[in-house]
């Protein structure tokens, strides 16, 4: 698959931008290819304005010219989504993000601020039209399911666990339990975008040969 990968990026501070680089590693252990974009100018492929409709648009654009069928999002206020007491701007921009959900195989709401995705009219489209959210803390995934975000489509990571489940349709591979390192190299990233990439591609790697060292303990019993 290819993917779009939206949300702050290094050399950004945070847990929001430090989100993203995970997504990136973890796509690329899966042998996946990414396309990096962002709010603002950082390490990222490109940067590009990310609120409103508009900018689902020009999202949907860029989907098409890289050939994108994977889209992972932060979500977070000014990224696509406005904190609104708007009704209508906020029915609106839910139904422009279902949307733009919609024309992805897999799609993947990494959820920084649950308040962004209510219940009732507005919230209902892109629950069911996305197939997979990332919560951060319990309260986060109790609100999901509270708000009506089916209960299959919520997993729930810390904000310093980098190893979410693989994307939904990925046949499931026979191993051990998996031994992750801690994800030192994604920490406090700054620099370079050469830095950066270099660092992404590091834990990407550390991803790999911890799960095919999990998978080398289930092999004498194998078949």
């Amino acid at each position: 698959m290819r993917w779009l990968i939206v949300g702050p990026y290094p050399p950004e501070q945070g847990s929001a931008a430090a989100a993203a680089p995970s997504a990136v590693a973890e796509r690329l252990a899966a042998g996946d290819s990414v396309y990096a974009v962002s709010p603002r100018p950082t390490a990222a492929h490109v940067h590009l304005p990310l609120a409103g409709v508009h900018a689902m648009w020009d999202l949907a654009a860029l989907a098409r010219r890289q050939g994108a069928d994977g889209l992972w999002l932060r979500v977070e206020p000014g990224i696509l989504l406005q904190a609104t007491n708007d009704r209508r701007q906020a029915l609106v921009e839910r139904r422009a993000l279902a949307l733009l959900l919609g024309r992805f195989r897999t799609s993947v709401l990494d959820v920084g601020d649950v308040g962004l995705l209510p219940g009732g009219r507005a919230g209902r489209p892109v629950f069911a039209a996305a197939t997979r959210f990332v919560a951060h803390t319990e309260a986060a995934a109790a609100t999901l399911v509270a708000n009506g975000a089916p209960v299959d489509k919520v997993a729930r990571t810390d904000e310093s666990d980098d190893t979410a489940p693989a994307a939904p349709g990925s046949p499931p591979s026979r191993q051990g339990p998996v031994a992750y390192p801690d994800p030192i190299v994604l920490r406090d990233l700054s620099g370079t975008r050469l830095a950066i990439e270099t660092a992404v591609h590091v834990r990407a790697e550390q991803l790999r040969s911890a799960r095919a060292a999990a998978s080398a303990q289930v092999e004498p019993g194998a078949g």
